[in-house]
């Protein structure tokens, strides 16, 4: 009887996970739906680093393939565009009204390169449903600790910051200890070149003798101050 109950722990355990790696995995396909492709690959990167016994790895890696070619499509059109609109100044020099077009895009190109606003992107993921207190508490990190300024406008951004984060549970229970771990992956861009100025995987961890969830949390208020100081440091 003892064996027989340790093995429905087991599955009810793994089923729990389960459930989580496909909430999640929903979760970033509809980051990916949303055109929001660079969030989406962090997230179906962590998906084959979370739930690679849950979720098919291949399948995995044609999502990435997709945001991938996604993103250098939107890229080539913007290219594209930026082209054929220099080689339509070249052609119409001398109208006026050009001109004056002209002039006004220089000024704002200028104008963006002066101001260096920042862009935040971000999601956060809590088990099975979505973290809202990330993206406001990183840009109050950084509003509260230089003179950065923020944009929602893409076409006005310096900077563009890509943030995707995911809570999971470390280990069971230790001592009457409940331990989670927060992932996240940072992407820092120049919004103007599409150089990327950062990239990296940080993850913070932290206990608590109420639950996973009340661990997770004090894990995503210290990962969003030290994602806060990463960006900071970038943008300097």
């Amino acid at each position: 009887m003892k064996s027989i109950g340790i093995l429905i722990i087991c599955i009810l355990t793994c089923t729990n996970v389960y459930a989580d790696g496909i909430q999640y995995f929903e979760h970033v396909k509809g980051l990916y739906e949303k055109g929001r492709y660079e969030e989406a690959i962090q997230g179906f990167i962590a998906c084959q680093n979370l739930y690679s016994d849950e979720l098919d790895i291949a399948g995995l890696n044609d999502w990435i393939s997709k945001c991938k070619t996604k993103i250098s499509e939107k890229n080539a059109d913007i290219q594209a565009k930026r082209q054929a609109e220099i080689e339509e100044a070249k052609r119409m020099a001398n109208d006026a009204k050009l001109a004056e077009e002209r002039k006004a895009y220089e000024a704002k190109q200028k104008e963006r390169k002066e101001k260096q606003l920042l862009l935040v992107s971000s999601n956060a993921f809590l088990f099975d449903k979505e973290y809202t207190g990330m993206h406001q508490a990183i840009k109050g990190y950084i509003a509260n600790n230089s003179e950065q300024k923020f944009t929602d406008n893409p076409d006005m951004a310096y900077w563009c910051v890509y943030v995707t984060a995911n809570a999971y549970e470390y280990s069971h229970t230790e001592n009457g200890v409940f331990y989670s771990n927060v992932v996240a992956y940072i992407k820092v861009v120049n919004a103007i070149t599409h150089e990327t100025i950062y990239e990296d995987e940080v993850i913070a961890r932290k206990g608590s003798s109420m639950s996973y969830k009340v661990a997770a949390e004090t894990a995503y208020r210290n990962l969003n101050k030290e994602i806060g100081i990463r960006i900071l440091q970038r943008l300097e």
